[in-house]
């Protein structure tokens, strides 16, 4: 399968490769289906890749090697719907936003979001946690503002 991005970048997947977000992401309710694309040059971040509406292209990163202490505690119930017998099967993403006026780089660890790799579904959840937040600042962003 293809689809082209708004830069006009053609993606190739497979129908294995689609996750399925059967309740939609935060702000995007209605896409249900992602792909995740690596490229090297943008590593240690990952586009999720809306593939019925492409110009949703979302930075994303698996926040545990930046964030050593990152340990989400979402309910059982919520790993259960996905098919996991606990959270360390999941691959765990959060949302990156990069801010267009050159401020810090943030992650938001409060709504990650979890993945069951092997059924290919997922959901974004928001932790009861208070020590993580919506707008965690990523170290190397930090220091260099």
């Amino acid at each position: 399968m293809k689809l082209t991005t708004e830069q006009r970048q053609e993606i190739e997947f497979r129908e294995q490769d689609i996750v399925a977000f059967h309740e939609g992401l935060f702000g995007f309710p209605n896409l249900k289906r992602f792909v995740l694309v690596r490229e090297a040059e943008i590593e240690p971040f990952i586009w999720l890749l809306g593939v019925d509406e492409p110009y949703c292209a979302l930075p994303v990163m698996d926040p545990r090697p930046t964030f050593p202490d990152f340990r989400p505690r979402p309910d059982p119930a919520s790993i259960e719907r996905l098919g996991l017998d606990s959270i360390e099967q999941a691959l765990i993403l959060v949302v990156v936003l990069v801010p267009k006026d050159g401020t810090a780089i943030t992650a938001n660890l409060l709504a990650p979001i979890v993945v069951n790799p092997e059924l290919m579904i997922g959901t974004q959840m928001i932790l009861s946690d208070s020590r993580h937040r919506a707008k965690e600042p990523l170290p190397l962003a930090a220091s260099a503002g």
